[in-house]
């Protein structure tokens, strides 16, 4: 049932039991992820092709013996002590507002008073979206806990809503969609307009994915990140003014960029050049999928890199070097950084049986040039979130 290790699950109830004398009354596992393709394209009203990855944030919950409920972030050594039916403000520190803000969207419920313990095996601040993991996690636990019947959707919801009120982050649904609603050895295309969801099954035949983590995360990003979102909103209203038929950017070709030009300035005019063309690489990736085009799959890879980098600006020296690195191995069908941007993780696609060599050349190259070791992740494509009742436990 359960693609999560043995050794993880034990691992997680035996946190819960030395720090509170018991053993959990529930385990969740909300897994981070990656995306295939379709970067900055979740608030653009385009698709995306997400999928959960087996690295989570597992918690482990239990009945609280007082009426205070109690948090603690193992990997923070941190705790966080409250009344679930507090009126929660944003504050310090940061990773206690997904807690809040989630909690805040249950409120008028009968919350039980609870203990909890967290931990994540999901690399912070490599774009691969433990922030939704935390989030989602968190309400699909609380959501067994009270038994309030939220659907998946309902809950994803919850997740980006706490992004939004709490952590403020204007954020998009693909990360929560994809840690609540993923499908093991499946890609999810997802419509970011009606929100509608299909999945392709990613068996690849010669090739499969590697991740490596810059580890540098430039403070750029999370300002940065608002502000494309404001210069693409400026683009598409423009375009509606002198092309009423447009009314999403998937509508838009590049005549009616060029048209425009002027009207929206070289900058949104840049980001919303790569939209457009990032729009299209999405369905054609699916297809790579569907026939097993490895080729083309890692050709395009290698486009929305560029276009990260040169139009949409959300790339930096770090990421470029390595993802040059990459595509010189000669066994490396492509690649490109993944997230936000400013830092993160690099997406690799190479042959099944280089895994090994890739790893030795981009770390070494990437350490003579920047005296960082990269960190590289062999990843899964995984299910969403899982639970495990007491009973069930390993």
């Amino acid at each position: 049932m359960m693609d999560i290790s043995t050794a993880l699950i034990r691992e997680l109830s035996l946190n819960f039991k030395v720090q509170f004398g018991k053993s959990p009354a529930l385990l969740v596992f909300a897994p981070g992820r990656i995306n295939l393709i379709g970067e900055h394209i979740d608030y653009n009203d385009g698709f995306v092709c997400p999928a959960a990855i087996d690295k989570y944030v597992g918690f482990a919950l239990g009945p609280s013996s007082t009426e205070k409920s109690i948090v603690l972030a193992q990997d923070l050594d941190e705790e966080f002590h409250f009344n679930a039916q507090e009126d929660f403000k944003a504050d310090q520190p940061h990773w206690t507002n997904y807690i809040k803000g989630v909690l805040h969207q249950f409120s008028g419920m009968e919350i039980p008073p609870f203990q909890l313990v967290f931990r994540s095996s999901i690399p912070i601040g490599a774009g691969l979206s433990s922030s939704a993991a935390l989030s989602c996690g968190f309400a699909y636990a609380l959501n067994e806990w009270t038994k309030a019947g939220k659907s998946k959707k309902e809950l994803a919801l919850i997740g980006q809503r706490t992004e939004h009120e709490f952590a403020g982050v204007n954020c998009g649904l693909m990360d929560q969609f994809a840690s609540v609603f993923g499908q093991k050895d499946s890609f999810i295309l997802m419509d970011c307009q009606d929100l509608s969801l299909s999945f392709v099954h990613a068996e690849l035949e010669n090739s499969t994915f590697l991740l490596f983590d810059s580890c540098v995360k430039h403070d750029l990003a999370e300002s940065a990140y608002n502000q494309r979102r404001s210069e693409c909103e400026h683009a598409i209203a423009i375009l509606k003014q002198s092309f009423p038929e447009v009314t999403s950017f998937r509508q838009c070709e590049m005549r009616h960029l060029e048209a425009t030009r002027g009207q929206m300035g070289e900058i949104s005019f840049r980001r919303a050049s790569y939209v457009v063309a990032e729009i299209e690489r999405v369905h054609l990736a699916m297809s790579a999928l569907k026939n097993k085009d490895e080729q083309l799959l890692g050709s395009l890879l290698n486009q929305t890199h560029e276009g990260l980098s040169t139009q949409y600006d959300v790339s930096c020296a770090e990421l470029d070097f390595l993802q040059q690195s990459a595509v010189n191995h000669k066994d490396v069908l492509g690649a490109r950084m993944m997230g936000g941007g400013f830092g993160g993780c690099l997406l690799v696609l190479h042959k099944k049986e280089s895994q090994h060599s890739v790893i030795k050349a981009l770390t070494r190259d990437y350490l003579a040039k920047f005296g960082i070791e990269a960190k590289a992740y062999p990843i899964n494509i995984s299910q969403g979130i899982q639970h495990l009742a007491w009973h069930e436990q390993v």
